[in-house]
């Protein structure tokens, strides 16, 4: 029940283990400068790849269930009621939100994108570094095995995420371009 996960929106943050600040890459073409000679490359637009963010698993699943049932905002994959079958999909970003589709259904991307804050801090805990990702949404929430030998270890459970962009929200080390 996503009722009984609303704590898993509240203190995601405190199950996040690892990540990455992201990178940003530019598209070029070739451009022959004067229509003749030695290529340039020119740049055409900004990509932004893919995140990982690595989480810890709690011992009731519901970080896994947490992702698991973002993904299925995305594109229902609740076959429970048959291929025709509509079943209920919770809403990731308000808890008690629900809507009815069908499964393969791809929801508008309004309905399921969300800001991540990314926040690097120093060794006595200053805030550094902060990032905000803009539109991201799970696009792989990885497996994880289960096995008797991993008795008392941490489950972790990667997740990918695409988004449309990210900016410097603080940057307390004061690094700015030319």
């Amino acid at each position: 029940d996503m009722k009984d996960e609303s704590h898993v929106n509240r203190t995601l943050e405190y199950w996040c283990e690892s990540g990455s600040i992201p990178g940003v890459a530019l598209n070029t073409y070739a451009s022959l400068r004067y229509g003749y000679g030695t290529v340039e490359k020119r740049p055409n637009s900004s990509i932004f790849q893919d995140m990982t963010l690595s989480f810890f698993s709690d011992g009731a699943g519901d970080i896994w269930k947490y992702f698991h049932r973002w993904s299925s905002t995305i594109i229902n994959h609740d076959f429970s009621r048959g291929i025709n079958g509509e079943t209920e999909v919770i809403g990731h970003w308000a808890p008690g939100i629900t809507q009815n589709s069908r499964p393969y259904e791809i929801s508008y991307k309004d309905e399921y994108v969300s800001q991540i804050e990314i926040v690097q801090f120093n060794d006595y805990g200053a805030e550094i570094y902060n990032v905000m990702i803009r539109d991201a949404y799970p696009i792989h929430v990885s497996e994880y095995a289960v096995n008797w030998g991993d008795t008392n270890n941490l489950v972790r459970i990667p997740v990918t995420f695409a988004y449309t962009d990210w900016h410097i929200k603080k940057n307390a080390l004061n690094i700015q371009p030319k």
